[in-house]
């Protein structure tokens, strides 16, 4: 399998129209078209991602602390649909143990 794995990724893909040159634009663009094709493999597979192969595998992992600042198309269902929220540990108990 193959994990694709974007940190910062408001950084990498914020909402377009955000910058004066249009660059920003141009690679949320990208992205979307790239997602729009590992959809499409999903859904030759019969609408399971993870049959076939262990090698056919494909996971696609973005980062971000800042949700509101992703371009929107880049959230919608086939793309980046599945949110996970991990919040911040709240005691010293949930500190300690993230450090051990």
């Amino acid at each position: 399998p193959s994990i694709l794995l974007f940190d910062e990724f408001e950084a990498l893909a914020p909402k377009r129209g955000s910058d004066n040159t249009g660059v920003t634009d141009r690679v949320v663009n990208q992205l979307l078209t790239f997602l729009d094709g590992v959809e499409q493999i999903r859904r030759n597979d019969n609408d399971t991602f993870c049959s076939g192969s262990s090698s056919d595998q494909v996971y696609i992992i973005a980062v971000t602390s800042r949700p509101d600042r992703v371009d929107p198309a880049l959230l919608r269902p086939g793309r980046l649909d599945k949110h996970i929220y991990v919040g911040y540990p709240e005691t010293v108990s949930e500190r300690i143990d993230i450090m051990s």
